[in-house]
């Protein structure tokens, strides 16, 4: 992920710019298309808790999650 990136170490809350297309609109199950410029903000233990889904193709060096322990705003 390329962008800016602050976090707390201690309580695990984190915020991220992402300039690049890595995220997408999904409505009613459906891509709808690639955001760019998207702001996402969480806390990082309760993401990692709440990942319901992954892909097994990686998307550059990860995989591509599903989790419900995120905040974006575009």
């Amino acid at each position: 992920m390329a962008g800016t990136l602050t976090a707390d170490v201690t309580t695990g809350d984190f915020s991220a710019v992402i300039p690049i297309p890595y995220a997408f609109l999904v409505e009613r199950g459906e891509v709808r298309h690639a955001l760019s410029n998207v702001t996402i903000g969480g806390n990082v233990h309760r993401m990692v808790r709440t990942i319901d889904a992954a892909t097994e193709r990686r998307e550059g060096s990860y995989p591509a999650i599903r989790t419900r322990g995120v905040s974006c705003a575009s």
